[in-house]
């Protein structure tokens, strides 16, 4: 049996598949993310360490640059939720939500299953600026990506299933 260090990087596609891809402006070659290989609406596995933010629930993987926004299907809109099993609730689930809850400043290694949201290409020439996209002569042409109170985020994971949750070792 696989121990959750040795799956870290692992990301493992299960169903589904759509279009769309990419939102924070990132130079390919300087962002080695595995995520960069998935288009939205895949569902996966990912493992990694999940946080608070301000606003949000990130995971963080170790290859990537950027974390990845966790959403409840409940935070989604109507025609965001179509073809989305609802949010499994379970032990694991409620010992995720304790140990965020309970220690908001320490990272929590999870593994979470859910489907992956991938926000669009940028197209030539605009700009992303705080969640919002511009033409190259400043016109705003509307929202981008993910995260709340705007979407600077590439990725969003809309969770529906937390498979494990272990300690994260502290650093001394």
């Amino acid at each position: 049996m696989m121990t959750f260090m040795k799956r870290v990087l692992r990301a493992a596609v299960f169903v589904g598949c759509s279009a769309s891809v990419h939102a924070q402006q990132v130079e390919p070659e300087l962002d080695a993310c595995l995520l960069n290989n998935y288009k939205s609406s895949h569902q996966v596995v990912l493992d990694g360490t999940v946080s608070n933010g301000a606003h949000e629930i990130f995971l963080h993987l170790p290859s990537c640059k950027y974390p990845v926004v966790i959403e409840y299907r409940s935070a989604l809109r109507e025609s965001e939720r179509e073809d989305l099993p609802p949010l499994r609730q379970d032990d694991n689930l409620d010992k995720l939500n304790a140990e965020l809850r309970d220690h908001p400043m320490r990272p929590v290694g999870a593994s979470l299953f859910g489907r992956l949201d991938v926000a669009k290409p940028i197209p030539e020439g605009a700009t992303v600026r705080l969640g919002m996209l511009f033409d190259p002569s400043g016109k705003y042409l509307g929202p981008y990506g993910f995260g709340h109170p705007t979407g600077v985020y590439k990725y969003r994971l809309v969770l529906i299933q937390v498979n494990a949750v272990v300690e994260v070792p502290r650093s001394k």
